[in-house]
């Protein structure tokens, strides 16, 4: 009877012992995976924090990129403005109104003292018309089949425009005249620049620089002149300085030659 009771008594422990077994092992385990999935956590962490510098230097590469090409494409630009500028300071020579020198008949600026228009027919000279700007006076000094001279006058400065033909040749002439002048620097014409010096001892060349394409020769210098020459292919640059009873003259003369066109 004790024997039978003894097992009744057994079972229902067994029963609860089994439940309480079971219980601790499903909390042992979810305290596992709990600390699994904080593991993970941390992990990912790390790996998010690294993907995010490592795109923040992609964005870095990618603008340095942008900036290098867009720098490129500057640089690009300016080396095409150089090359176009130099282009144009070794192109054909001009004259002092910047239109191109070679013989040809039409419409002549004379520097900025006003116009010339002239033809050639048939090997002849004909004046079309001599039109000054405002504040400048023209004389017409020659006109014939084979010379015509204009001059252009304002306060101290003039200009001259003169035209030859000889046989099947022309000569065009365009000069300016300073009187009186200043010593200093002077830009003779696309050709260069002389530069020069007055005092007691009379005048002084400092120096004479050609530009790209020119020959550059002086002529004279003393104490009462300075003379420079500019040549290049059919055209003539020259500067002439000169000491006239103390008074200080400048003449700046373009000359270019050629065949009568057409």
């Amino acid at each position: 009877m004790f024997d039978s009771l003894a097992r009744r008594l057994t079972l229902p422990a067994l029963l609860v012992l089994m439940l309480a077994l079971s219980a601790c092992g499903t909390a042992e385990q979810g305290a596992e995976e709990q600390d699994a999935e904080e593991q993970n956590g941390q992990q990912e962490e790390p790996a998010a924090q690294e993907t995010e510098p490592a795109t923040g230097e992609a964005e870095e590469t990618q603008a340095a990129t942008e900036e290098t090409e867009a720098t490129q494409q500057t640089g690009g630009g300016e080396t095409e403005a150089a090359t176009e500028e130099a282009g144009a300071a070794q192109g054909a020579p001009v004259t002092a109104a910047g239109e191109s020198a070679e013989v040809r008949d039409g419409v002549w600026a004379v520097g900025d003292a006003g116009e010339v228009e002239f033809s050639f027919e048939n090997g002849a000279l004909e004046l079309i018309d001599a039109r000054p700007n405002e504040g400048w006076s023209v004389e017409i000094d020659e006109q014939s089949p084979d010379e015509i001279e204009v001059d252009f006058e304002s306060g101290n400065v003039e200009w001259e425009m003169e035209i030859e033909v000889e046989g099947n040749q022309a000569e065009i002439e365009i000069d300016q005249d300073i009187d009186p002048a200043e010593p200093g620097t002077y830009e003779v014409g696309d050709a260069g620049e002389v530069e020069f010096q007055s005092g007691a001892e009379g005048l002084v060349l400092v120096d004479a620089r050609a530009n790209e394409g020119w020959n550059v020769v002086v002529d004279e210098q003393d104490a009462e002149e300075i003379e420079v020459e500019f040549t290049r292919d059919n055209v003539e640059w020259d500067f002439d300085a000169e000491l006239d009873d103390g008074e200080l003259d400048v003449e700046i003369d373009q000359e270019l030659t050629g065949p009568i066109p057409g």
